[in-house]
């Protein structure tokens, strides 16, 4: 248990502000006095995530959700400060209309890729609005989801999409400074009907590849495709060294976020038994890995739901650590593949509660965190 212990010292996980709002759905948002408004109320209960489970003490922000003008940002900063935060990357939020702006109701037909010249030239500038403010909070990464894309065949050509996306990050690249780097997200069929400007991981990469050599993608475990292995796409990307992040929720078809391992816990098994064999490979080092949990709670205290995404993450790796990795191989390369399955099937099957409850222990941590917030305790 000792190599468990030491080994989960190693993840790296992060947060994201808005996993501490009201989730929502297309038909309504079922929010509650007691639901966080502010940004800094968000911070703070990312602060309290953060001393009762001793993870998520990087968490990145949006804009402009949480902040849309200097005297928020500043607001903003003292919350990070005053909670032991650090931010780890900043998102702009290329699809929310402002009023009075070119970034208007126009917005529907996309950002980057708009037919409309003005707005194309509005979104780049509101990125670079976005970069200031993120140095300001001392991050260094930005995070960019370009939700474009065509909601009928006919709509766009989707020649011109691509073209002018890649033109978009062109320029994106040029406001960025030597010591930042950027992750593009993607989103295979949220929140366009018919096609996506970047609908996969591999359209990400070659994106990136063609833009700065420094750009990586984040892999978002809510964007798996149906009937495609998540695993795949990590190996794949990991190899070709174009794996900056992953992005951890449970869903059924983008159906909301819902904290990872809550729906099919043996997915998040699988990616950390993958982790932990490309480490193995020399291809990557779970240390070096960061991974990130995305929580949209529709029902429930969002803090509870953020500490049983958290859980569920430490208790995966857990799992996946208890893998004898070499007969497991020898298992494979026999092959033998009702051994093979044993193996993972009897790690997976195994109670790891007590082992991720000593660790918590030895690190001064509550070793029910759950139980521990509803007592009262890590309160701001």
């Amino acid at each position: 248990m000792l190599k468990v212990h030491e080994r989960l010292d190693e993840l790296r996980l992060e947060t994201s502000s808005l996993s501490f709002r009201r989730g929502r759905s297309r038909l309504a948002e079922f929010s509650s006095s007691s639901d966080p408004v502010e940004a800094r109320d968000r911070l703070r209960l990312a602060g309290q995530l953060h001393r009762l489970t001793g993870r998520c003490g990087r968490v990145s922000v949006h804009f402009p959700a949480d902040a849309k003008d200097k005297k928020r940002l500043e607001v903003l900063a003292q919350a990070v400060r005053d909670n032991g935060l650090t931010v780890s990357a900043a998102y702009p939020d290329l699809l929310m209309p402002r009023p009075g702006s070119h970034l208007d109701h126009r917005l529907a037909f996309g950002s980057l890729t708009s037919p409309y010249s003005d707005v194309r030239v509005a979104s780049i500038n509101f990125v670079d609005t976005c970069l200031g403010m993120m140095r300001v909070l001392k991050c260094r990464q930005i995070v960019l989801c370009v939700p474009d894309g065509a909601d009928s065949p006919g709509e766009k050509n989707l020649v011109d999409m691509l073209d002018r996306i890649l033109n978009g990050l062109r320029q994106v690249s040029f406001k960025l400074r030597k010591s930042e780097s950027l992750l593009l997200e993607y989103r295979p069929f949220d929140p366009s009907f018919y096609a996506s400007a970047v609908p996969d991981w591999g359209t990400a990469s070659w994106l990136c590849r063609e833009t700065d050599p420094l750009f990586r993608v984040s892999l978002d475990l809510e964007s798996l495709l149906p009937g495609s292995s998540f695993e795949s796409s990590l190996v794949t990307a990991v190899r070709s060294g174009m794996a900056g992040r992953v992005r951890l929720a449970d869903s059924v078809l983008m159906g909301g976020g819902l904290p990872a391992g809550s729906i099919n816990s043996d997915t998040l098994f699988r990616v950390f038994l993958c982790c932990l064999q490309l480490e193995r490979a020399g291809h990557m080092k779970l240390s070096g890995m960061p991974f990130s949990v995305a929580v949209n709670a529709m029902v429930g205290d969002v803090l509870e739901v953020n500490l049983q995404a958290v859980e569920n993450v430490e208790l995966a790796l857990a799992r996946a650590l208890l893998v004898d990795l070499e007969e497991l191989e020898k298992a494979q390369n026999k092959p033998d593949p009702a051994m093979a399955s044993r193996i993972m099937r009897d790690a997976f099957m195994t109670d790891v509660r007590p082992i991720v409850r000593r660790y918590r222990e030895t690190k001064g941590l509550p070793p029910d965190p759950l139980e521990a917030y509803r007592s009262g305790q890590a309160q701001a």
